[in-house]
């Protein structure tokens, strides 16, 4: 038998239902494009233009798919200072709720799970900015994905059926991954 609900009738369900489905989105973002010659100190790379652009095309791609991100992890590094507030320009986080750290500097994914797992649980859209490899490693972890190499500007959505960000671990489901050369 098939019942069919309206959209009324549906919200009602689920504001008298005893069981509420908690889910959490978990944005990974890999900082946007930035020159690299040998001797240049690479924790103050800035953003080439190409990658300025591509930041904030892909922010717009973000709300295209309904992302309502509200909390921003990123590494303090300059080149994802620059990618995470030229996002934010189209996204609006509070900037209370953007938090910049030097330990995302190249870490490995036990290092950004770690950051995760602190953000309070009333967030249920977390946008994380770091570094190849470890978002790489990070994205194929926590979805049990085989991706390669997460290209500059590369974003992955990933989602878990929790109610804690301390729940992470290899439990969610891969939502969409996007870069800018796909729209090219």
């Amino acid at each position: 038998m098939t019942v069919i609900l309206s959209v009324s009738q549906l919200k009602i369900f689920l504001c008298n239902s005893t069981e509420f489905i908690e889910m959490k989105k978990l944005y990974i973002v890999r900082h946007s494009k930035s020159p690299w010659k040998p001797g240049m100190d690479d924790f103050n790379r800035v953003l080439k233009k190409q990658g300025q652009l591509n930041t904030s095309f892909m922010a717009g791609k973000l709300l295209s798919r309904g992302a309502k991100i509200e909390h921003i992890i990123s590494s303090s590094a300059v080149r994802t200072t620059e990618t995470t507030q030229l996002l934010n320009e189209i996204l609006n986080v509070p900037e209370q709720n953007i938090t910049f750290s030097k330990e995302l500097y190249l870490s490995p994914p036990e290092t950004l799970l770690s950051h995760i797992h602190s953000v309070p649980d009333s967030v249920n859209e977390l946008m994380v900015v770091a570094h190849n490899p470890g978002v790489s490693q990070l994205i194929n972890f926590v979805a049990n994905e085989h991706l390669q190499d997460v290209p500059t500007t590369g974003m992955a959505c990933v989602t878990f059926d929790i109610a804690s960000w301390n729940e992470i671990k290899n439990n969610g489901n891969l939502g969409f991954f996007i870069y800018p050369k796909m729209f090219k």
